[in-house]
């Protein structure tokens, strides 16, 4: 059975649209057990995700006015073009026929129309900011939703685990740990935790095992009790002289 792998592959790339609301709906707005799927049915799931998002990535490609919106939509188009060759290779050699009349991809495949279309009655600045929250709407609903498998959502703004080592060790590191629940995780800039580390090392007492107990600097006093503060001794006191009395004759 194949399944274990293909909920991997489906958790990977079933980040596509995913909630409903009045205007749009994405393709994931309810996602039961994908255990409960066969491999035919995961296959189609995951086709049919992909598929929405590409559909929806060229109509913002064709409509949207800001030139950082359409470079974003061509991405989302690249990546999730890619994903879908990738998992339909995997389809060929395992031999999995996706199964489009399963309840899932049937509702991400009708909720990917709806959202194309919805956004098509949209243009301008406001074409732009509907995609754009779309997009946002749906991720998010994702992963608040999804209880599957361990889930580890990571804010990788202030990371770049592309091309620093440190991020990405530190990143393999959580990813590896996690073993259970939704975890939510925001972590430091590497050159951040290098300056807590240096710091928590520079203010960490210096560590001595019992064999090399320092010698008591007094009998009878304990080398890890630190010893009492000396008090000034007191400053005798000095007495003015009396000036003398004169006595006046009579």
């Amino acid at each position: 059975m194949k399944s274990k792998s293909l909920i991997i592959v489906a958790a990977l790339l079933l980040a596509a649209a995913c909630s409903t609301n009045t205007t749009m709906t994405s393709s994931s707005s309810t996602m039961p057990g994908m255990a409960m799927y066969s491999d035919n049915d995961i296959a189609a799931i995951v086709s049919n995700a992909n598929q929405g998002e590409i559909d929806e990535g060229n109509a913002a490609v064709n409509k949207a006015s800001s030139d950082d919106v359409r470079a974003f939509a061509r991405m989302m188009v690249t990546d999730h073009t890619n994903a879908l060759n990738q998992a339909r290779s995997l389809f060929d050699r395992n031999s999995i026929t996706p199964n489009m009349s399963n309840d899932i991809a049937g509702t991400l495949q009708s909720g990917a129309r709806q959202t194309v279309s919805a956004l098509n009655t949209y243009s301008g600045s406001d074409f732009d900011r509907q995609y754009m929250q779309a997009l946002n709407d749906s991720y998010n609903y994702f992963f608040f939703h999804y209880t599957e498998a361990p889930l580890l959502v990571v804010n990788t703004n202030a990371i770049d685990f592309v091309k620093n080592t440190e991020d990405l060790e530190d990143l393999v590191a959580r990813i590896l740990a996690h073993t259970e629940g939704t975890v939510y995780y925001t972590p430091l800039p590497s050159k951040d935790r290098r300056k807590i580390a240096r710091r928590a090392a520079d203010d960490a007492p210096l560590a001595v095992s019992p064999s090399e107990s320092p010698a008591p600097l007094f009998e009878g006093a304990s080398a890890d009790v630190a010893p009492a503060a000396v008090e000034e001794s007191p400053k005798p006191r000095t007495r003015k002289p009396r000036a003398p009395r004169s006595r006046v004759p009579e």
